[in-house]
């Protein structure tokens, strides 16, 4: 009999490395697709244990001749950036990176395919408090360029759904887990690491990464497709979410409130630095106003489905905050 082999894009990143890490504690034979320079810090303990491909997703004739050797796709590679003068990289490594990956998993006999996806790819009503997968999508400014590609990314796998590809989704909101310090929500413990003194008004949405690698685990040998899942363990505000984060660093509690004209103010600012050649970056619309809002993603459907118990918050973030605290 031939061994199932698990095929995962992804595995050095924050999410991609918990889910590979699950595979390998289940004993399974757990092949990776990494870039040349790609750093193996997060799975570094592991890395002998899995068989790694050279290349990425962009790579159609590798993906054609790979694919049709495995049981099990998980595809969790992305670009990540909210930054305008991204947006070519980020649309094409999320759209067009995904669409490569679909069809060459039609082409191929895989048992089922994995998209990682975000909280990001899922419309929010305007006012609304409680979001769950049924939300519609709104094509208008306020979805910034990261969220668009996700969205986007996720109609690529929705399209090789109706050409028969057995397949779900899931949606993250912030995965809180360990990652390199410039990159995923390191970058959150990083500047709290640092000191910083504001905090934004709305709240975050966290889910912990082993939860989410429990979950995608569980819907790869589960009989249930053609669906997707938020994965999301609840909503904090910034303020008590920094403030816990903070406490466990040894670093001070942020004491100050960024209400909308500061944030406005900073925006301004940094439009009137690049226009100045000072700085390439402008900040973002979206993020401020992603840094205000205050809605919950809902976790029923997955939780209803698997009977699953999201780790609890606040056991979440002192246990991420520990490991980020010895991080040299």
């Amino acid at each position: 009999m031939v061994a199932e082999r698990y095929f995962i894009t992804g595995a050095t990143g924050l999410v991609g490395s918990y889910i590979t890490r699950k595979l390998v504690s289940e004993g399974k034979e757990v092949h990776a697709l990494k870039r040349k320079d790609s750093s193996l810090e997060l799975v570094e303990d592991i890395a002998k244990q899995i068989t790694w491909i050279e290349g990425d997703i962009l790579d159609v004739s590798l993906l054609f001749e790979i694919l049709p050797q495995m049981t099990y796709v998980i595809h969790s590679a992305a670009a990540v950036s909210m930054l305008p003068k991204d947006k070519e990289k980020v649309f094409k490594i999320n759209i067009e990176g995904t669409a490569n990956m679909v069809n060459a998993s039609l082409k191929s006999p895989i048992k089922k395919f994995c998209h990682v996806s975000s909280v990001a790819a899922i419309g929010v009503p305007e006012n609304a408090h409680l979001v769950n997968e049924k939300a519609s999508w709104n094509e208008d400014n306020t979805n910034f360029i990261y969220a668009k590609s996700k969205h986007f990314a996720e109609m690529e796998v929705w399209r090789g759904i109706a050409e028969g590809l057995n397949a779900v989704i899931v949606n993250p909101s912030t995965v809180l887990g360990v990652s390199s310090l410039n990159k995923s929500s390191g970058q959150i413990f990083n500047r709290l690491r640092k000191g910083i003194r504001f905090y934004p008004k709305g709240k975050i949405n966290l889910v912990d990464a082993s939860d989410v690698a429990e979950i995608v685990y569980h819907l790869l040998h589960h009989e249930v497709s053609n669906e997707r899942f938020i994965l999301n363990a609840g909503s904090i505000a910034y303020k008590d979410f920094f403030a816990k984060v903070a406490q466990v660093l040894g670093t001070p509690v942020p004491k100050y409130a960024l209400n909308q004209s500061v944030l406005s103010i900073a925006y301004f600012l940094s439009q009137l630095a690049s226009l100045l050649g000072i700085t390439k970056t402008v900040l973002p619309k979206e993020i401020i106003s992603a840094m205000q809002s205050t809605h919950t993603y809902d976790n029923k459907k997955i939780t209803d489905l698997l009977h699953f118990k999201f780790k609890d918050l606040n056991q979440s973030i002192k246990e991420v905050s520990e490991k980020y605290k010895k991080t040299k």
